[in-house]
């Protein structure tokens, strides 16, 4: 793969975390001449900011080798993703947690490129109007039919609630009844 960029032409990194116990979520943007690059990832179970950290972390480590202005940039993008699950199963298996990932990338005058996997939607805002606009479709465990396509290609997914307080049994989000997924009963406590 040919680099578009080395690291010394990257204009300004912008770390966006806030971590803290409560909040798993991690980012960062990346300004490179006339390219915007956004990524946020949003850490869920035990280990989820530890995901969280992967997701943003093997990004920045990987940036300089991502052909960001090609034109087949939907599969480079694929790719970053299959590459970061691939690379989150060898370094941090045994550990419970996963992390969902958005992508926003805005190139030049070209183009926009918005890509998420997982429950978080890419929004923008626009504050003179205090007007918004969804770009992506939600990918996450709380969709049935979507828990349902993960089930058959990777059986040992778990959809389950969030917990404020990290330890604990896993609280599904779905059940199985006579070979059916339905939801489960809310929990009304520690999510």
């Amino acid at each position: 793969m040919t680099s578009l960029v080395n690291s010394s032409h990257v204009t300004s990194t912008t770390t966006i975390n806030i971590p803290s116990r409560s909040n798993q979520d991690r980012g960062k943007h990346w300004n490179i001449e006339n390219i915007d690059i956004y990524a946020v990832s949003d850490g869920h179970g035990v280990y989820g900011h530890t995901f969280a950290e992967h997701v943003i972390n093997y990004i920045d480590t990987h940036f300089h080798t991502i052909e960001w202005m090609n034109d087949n940039i939907e599969e480079i993008i694929q790719n970053l993703f299959v590459e970061i699950e691939t690379s989150a199963f060898e370094t941090l298996s045994g550990k419970h947690g996963g992390s969902t990932v958005s992508l926003y990338i805005k190139r030049g005058d070209k183009d926009i490129w918005i890509a998420n996997l997982g429950d978080s939607d890419i929004v923008i805002f626009n504050k003179t109007d205090n007007s918004h606009i969804v770009l992506s479709e939600d990918h996450g465990p709380s969709n049935i039919e979507e828990f349902k396509r993960m089930k058959q290609t990777h059986d040992s997914v778990i959809a389950e609630y969030d917990k404020q307080i990290k330890i604990g049994p896993v609280i599904p989000v779905f059940k199985q009844v006579d070979d059916e997924w339905t939801n489960s009963e809310i929990p009304n406590r520690n999510v």
